[in-house]
């Protein structure tokens, strides 16, 4: 299962994260400024299945430093879920809705496309204790304390919403609540995860370059069994070489002992002679 968290700067990404995984392992601090400018991904265990949590940086972020980093991050956050997420978490502060979050899911409408992307998508409120104790429920304070834009995001992702609490200690109920929300979502799509082109491309590259890897390697292996039958063969003319050499040399001790012999056999005949 594989899960983006998404959402303006400050909206409580990072710590809706940390609750998924019920330890800390994403930076999260009270800030008007975003604390996350690179994407960062974790893995957790639900139901005897892996689950990759991926927070990604604000979206809203307009300054001119900044917009080429988002630009790269989230090219970064699409590798790092391909080939797709299962869930998009759209996390929301329930005493605020303004001109960045909607630019923030204006920008990824246009990155996504609006129809597709919002099948997948629940709406997370933070702060869920200030919510409940004004409001019956999460539903009735969407129906009288949220303006059209934030009643617009909800209808088009079908209703599923849901409030979480970030501020109270980890537990296993809190983590379960939420990712049987999501199991439910994967079960409605049929296990299918998002299905845009720029995962189905990320897919593709991944699978390519651990081809590619995978062929480099066997190469290299390759080449090792080679130098090494080369590095025996060579051992072996050097033997074969050698012992023709010391074949040599005792053939020539022998012929020169015969040769030896048979003058000393030529001096006593003329010796008898004479």
């Amino acid at each position: 299962m594989r899960i983006a968290i998404i959402g303006v700067t400050g909206a409580g990404k990072s710590a809706l994260a940390n609750t998924i995984l019920m330890e800390k392992k994403f930076l999260s601090l009270p800030s008007c400024e975003s604390v996350t400018e690179k994407c960062q991904k974790e893995i957790t265990r639900f139901e005897n299945r892996s689950v990759v949590v991926v927070d990604t940086p604000g979206f809203n972020d307009t300054r001119m430093e900044k917009r080429h980093l988002i630009k790269k991050e989230v090219s970064t956050c699409i590798l790092m879920l391909e080939p797709g997420p299962h869930a998009f978490l759209i996390v929301l502060n329930p005493n605020r809705f303004l001109e960045e979050e909607r630019k923030c899911l204006t920008n990824i409408e246009h990155l996504f496309g609006a129809k597709e992307f919002y099948k997948f998508c629940i709406v997370v409120f933070t702060r869920e204790k200030e919510i409940l104790d004004a409001f019956r429920s999460v539903e009735e304070f969407i129906s009288r304390n949220t303006c059209s834009d934030v009643k617009d995001v909800v209808r088009k992702c079908s209703n599923r919403v849901m409030t979480v609490e970030n501020l109270t200690p980890f537990s296993e109920l809190k983590k379960e609540l939420i990712l049987n929300r999501i199991k439910d979502l994967t079960l409605k799509n049929r296990e299918a995860y998002f299905p845009h082109i720029y995962f189905r491309t990320a897919n593709i590259l991944k699978r390519n370059s651990e081809y590619a890897k995978a062929s480099k390697q066997k190469i290299e292996e390759l080449q090792n069994i080679i130098d090494e039958l080369t590095k025996k063969i060579e051992k072996m003319e050097m033997e074969k070489y050698q012992k023709q050499n010391q074949k040599g040399s005792e053939i020539s001790v022998l012929y020169v002992r015969e040769r030896k012999k048979t003058g000393v056999q030529k001096e006593s005949s003329v010796c008898g002679i004479l």
